[in-house]
């Protein structure tokens, strides 16, 4: 029964529509910049810039996380775009 359910699993990938990329997929990604590392060289801070196609806009936000990449935390909320 698990291979069965395996085997239908990896069929709806395979025969899965595929679509040809689109502007406003290009839009639903998110750009990373500015990293700066703590003075202690344990945690990272950078922003993140998201883009409204429909809107016409960009708002960036400011993370912090572990060196290693845990922690993820979101500092700043704001419409407007936050840098530093």
């Amino acid at each position: 029964m698990k291979t069965l359910i395996l085997f239908l699993t990896l069929c709806g990938f395979l025969f899965a529509q595929k679509t040809a990329f689109q502007l406003d997929d290009l839009y639903k990604l998110k750009s990373v910049s500015g990293p700066q590392l703590s003075p202690d060289g344990q945690r990272i801070a950078f922003t993140v810039t998201s883009y409204n196609l429909y809107k016409g806009s960009s708002n960036s936000e400011i993370y912090v996380m572990n060196r290693d990449g845990r922690n993820l935390k979101r500092m700043t909320a704001d419409s407007a775009a936050d840098f530093h």
